[in-house]
């Protein structure tokens, strides 16, 4: 009964207009902290970013790589598929991927 009527609710609700998508390229969790506690001494408030009402942290490794590039994370984020580092939009097998933006 609970789950169908947050399901109504939620079929009811308007569509956001507007939906942001804010990447902090080369930024992790300590960088955030650390700009957290910079602001938090000098004028007392929280990180501005921090403020915002929906937050997400996502892993985009690479596909050959533990680590990442601008341009292999930007094709997970947008594509969905790990890509390998220096390539933008196609998947390891050099495929085209499709972008949601």
């Amino acid at each position: 009964m609970i789950a169908s009527l947050a399901f109504v609710v939620v079929a009811q609700a308007d569509a956001p207009k507007y939906i942001f998508l804010f990447i902090g390229d080369g930024m992790s969790t300590a960088q955030r902290m650390v700009a957290e506690e910079f602001v938090n001494k000098t004028n007392g408030e929280p990180l501005e970013m921090n403020k915002l009402p929906y937050q997400v942290m996502t892993r985009t490794r690479a596909a050959d790589s533990i680590l990442t590039d601008s341009a292999a994370a930007a094709t997970a984020i947008a594509c969905g598929v790990k890509a390998n580092c220096l390539s933008l939009g196609i998947n390891p097998e050099n495929e085209r991927v499709e972008s949601v933006a």
